[in-house]
């Protein structure tokens, strides 16, 4: 019997220039490949789609795809209300840098 490996990825790490492929993304994440053709159903993650059955993730992704599962997961939030949520708290982070930069003068 084959072992599987555990990939350990810390998204900090990754950039838009690293790909991840939805085996990868679901060890990272803890999730089904069933739960990320959810969130590219509901448009919440686009792949980089290299055929018609294997996607490539850009590794910029990843938090955002553990913080999709933590929401659906944790809160038990449907995936319309994980896009609808994700989108707040984007606005939310980026009222936040504008209120710094408001703040400072600039």
């Amino acid at each position: 019997m084959k072992s599987k490996e555990l990939i350990v990825i810390f998204p900090e790490t990754l950039d838009d220039n690293a790909e991840l492929n939805i085996e990868e993304v679901c060890s990272a994440c803890r999730i089904t490949p069933e739960f990320v053709q959810a969130l590219i159903a509901e448009g919440i993650i686009e792949p980089r789609i290299k055929s018609e059955s294997v996607y490539f993730f850009p590794g910029s992704q990843l938090k955002l795809i553990r913080t999709a599962a933590r929401l659906h997961q944790d809160l038990e939030i449907n995936y319309a209300g994980v896009g609808l949520a994700l989108e707040l708290m984007r606005e939310l982070q980026d009222l936040r840098v504008r209120m710094r930069l408001y703040e400072r003068g600039l």
